[in-house]
């Protein structure tokens, strides 16, 4: 995927679109899933710890907390990827209407 290049066809773009949809759709439903288990570990570990953040810390370095944090990164980076190939869709269809 080369987000700059003008040589996809709207119609490439929008697939693309649709398929990094899936995945945010997916990675957005994992990452559900871990805030559910993170809330299990805070509920269970709180009294072990002096405070509410040294908790969520702790859980950050467990491989349920790294595995979470990976989700939310690749989340965040479909979101700029899918708004970026919006963008570009927008222009090529503005350049359509202009050549008509």
């Amino acid at each position: 995927m080369c987000l700059g290049s003008m040589e996809r066809s709207p119609h490439a773009i929008a697939i693309e679109i649709v398929e990094m949809s899936t995945h945010y759709a997916r990675a957005s439903e994992l990452y559900a899933n871990y805030k559910k288990i993170e809330a299990d570990f805070f509920h269970k570990e709180r009294d072990n710890y002096k405070s509410d953040n040294a908790t969520e810390k702790a859980f950050a370095r467990t491989e349920d907390g790294v595995v979470m944090a990976q989700l939310k990164v690749k989340i965040k980076s479909l979101a700029s990827k899918m708004s970026a190939n919006k963008a570009l869709l927008r222009v090529l269809e503005a350049e359509a209407r202009n050549t008509m």
